[in-house]
């Protein structure tokens, strides 16, 4: 491109140039003509003028005058003539030397306007060919950017290729998980069946704890624990649990330590490499008090029999330090309450555990 150019002197180097500059040039060039074709045309102007100025118009018709003088004298005619012709003469000598003394100016503006014309004739083919270099440009740019989009898509192919591979291989975990899980259900199901009578020494152990714990005289009947099996992928095992008068609060609440303590039991009882110690935070809030001593009572009964049990409860003041009405409750506690207290909190933060509010 740069030798193709290099005979005008108006030629603009362009090669190596983005297309941002190659659109300035063209801008520049556009201009360029605009102003020589402006120029151009007042030149022309003048020179129209100039012309007009020593063409010589002749706006007297002599042989009209002739006619019309014929009848005068021949000598008048003749003398009208010759005056006619002089003035004549006379316009034709002033228009040649004004003429001449404009022809070098008229000269002048002839080579501005053959300069121009040539100089206009030269910016058009370089803007010709500045078009049409960019608009080679703008091909490749076409190019170029559909090659950078085939990439672009072919890296989003591969990682999403990439991710779809590291789902199967999870929908394969999944699956085969899936089959574990149902492989175990099955094994659940059937191996319940096998334990029937260590389902059945549970429910004593559950019957044994409410017939100690519960207030002698309430009806048994409502009272029960359940395992059964289910084909479900959640919770192959459903418990159920019920004690009597479950509808109100400290009743329904009772639930949890009697269930808890019917498990902690079987953990003791058969040596489970499990720990051997039960916490009750909180438990009995709403508990009546005599069901919670005859509660205490039992757990103290068993620990007899059973000596690596240890048992864990947190009780608030009001649960202990009753009314003089309500303290011949606690009565019947089967051992000292006081001896047993472990440690004593209270409601501020030096006297809380670990000495602050949570």
């Amino acid at each position: 491109f740069r030798n193709h150019y290099s005979g005008s002197r108006h030629c603009p180097k362009v090669v190596g140039y983005r297309n941002t500059h190659v659109e300035k040039e063209l801008r520049d060039v556009t201009g360029t003509i605009a102003a020589q074709m402006m120029r151009f045309n007042a030149l022309q102007r003048k020179l129209s003028e100039l012309e007009k100025s020593y063409q010589l118009q002749i706006d007297v018709d002599v042989e009209r005058i002739r006619r019309l003088y014929a009848s005068l004298q021949e000598e008048l005619a003749d003398h009208v003539a010759k005056k006619l012709d002089e003035v004549i003469d006379f316009r034709k000598s002033i228009v040649a030397n004004r003429k001449k003394f404009l022809i070098e100016r008229e000269q002048h503006l002839r080579s501005d306007i053959s300069e121009i014309e040539n100089n206009v004739k030269e910016l058009e083919g370089t803007r010709k060919r500045l078009f049409e270099w960019l608009k080679e440009q703008q091909a490749l740019d076409s190019i170029r950017n559909a090659y950078e989009r085939i990439t672009h898509e072919s890296e989003r192919y591969e990682r999403s290729a990439s991710r779809l591979k590291a789902l199967d291989e999870e929908e394969q975990k999944i699956a085969h998980t899936n089959a574990e899980v149902s492989e175990t259900i099955v094994r659940i199901v059937d191996q319940t069946k096998e334990y029937e009578e260590n389902v059945r020494d549970i429910r004593r152990v559950f019957d044994d704890i409410l017939r100690n714990t519960i207030y002698v005289g309430e009806n048994m009947d409502d009272a029960y624990l359940t395992i059964s099996t289910q084909n479900r992928r959640t919770s192959p095992i459903n418990i159920d649990i019920e004690v009597p008068k479950s509808d109100s609060l400290g009743k329904s609440r009772f639930k949890i330590p009697v269930y808890d303590l019917t498990v902690f039991f079987r953990i003791v009882r058969d040596d489970r490499n499990l720990p051997n110690f039960l916490v009750h935070d909180g438990t009995f809030n709403g508990v009546a008090a005599k069901t919670v001593v005859r509660f205490l009572n039992y757990v103290v009964e068993q620990s007899i029999k059973l000596p690596t049990l240890q048992y864990i409860v947190t009780l608030n003041e009001e649960q202990v330090y009753l009314s003089d009405a309500q303290k011949a409750e606690f009565d019947d506690l089967s051992f000292e309450l006081h001896e047993h207290v472990i440690a004593h909190y209270e409601d501020v933060p030096e006297k809380m555990i670990f000495e602050r509010e949570f």
